[in-house]
């Protein structure tokens, strides 16, 4: 039979969002695990205004809040949850928004097969892919889709 896409082989994911509210990253995980993927594998990288903000957060299995106020003048994260996400390995990093240069180049480092953006000011993605939807399972369905028709 033929290749297999792109899609047929992800297991691991990074998703990297905006935080909006708990029940947002609640409708990111929930559509992460609506697509397929096991979410014990996959990571949502929520981005939020400041350390004090991260810190009142609740806990989330697979879930890792940071602040770019967290980014020392080295460039690295101050926030130690974040530095073992940027040390694994990803199948695919979806991008969802926009970000900041400092932002954009800590997500340069996060090792990769294929980054895919969704409405995002992000260049470096090998894939952008833009789209009216809004709603977290649609937009990740709709970046599903797209890399299921990529061989």
């Amino acid at each position: 039979m033929g290749t297999k896409s792109y899609w047929d082989t992800t297991r691991k994911v990074l998703l990297v969002i905006n935080f909006e509210s708990l029940e947002q990253v609640h409708d990111f995980r929930n559509a992460m695990k609506a697509i397929g993927l096991n979410i014990n594998d996959c990571m949502v990288l929520a981005l939020v205004g400041s350390k004090k903000e991260r810190q009142m957060l609740t806990v989330i299995h697979s879930v890792v809040y940071a602040s770019d106020k967290e980014i020392n003048l080295l460039g690295r994260w101050k926030n130690e949850n974040i530095g073992k996400v940027m040390n694994e390995s990803f199948d695919i990093m979806i991008v969802h928004g926009d970000y900041i240069p400092k932002v954009i180049k800590q997500l340069t480092r996060v090792k990769n097969q294929l980054s895919v953006g969704v409405n995002t000011n992000v260049e470096f993605l090998t894939i952008n892919l833009k789209t009216e939807q809004t709603a977290p399972d649609q937009l990740l369905n709709f970046a599903k889709k797209t890399l299921e028709k990529i061989n």
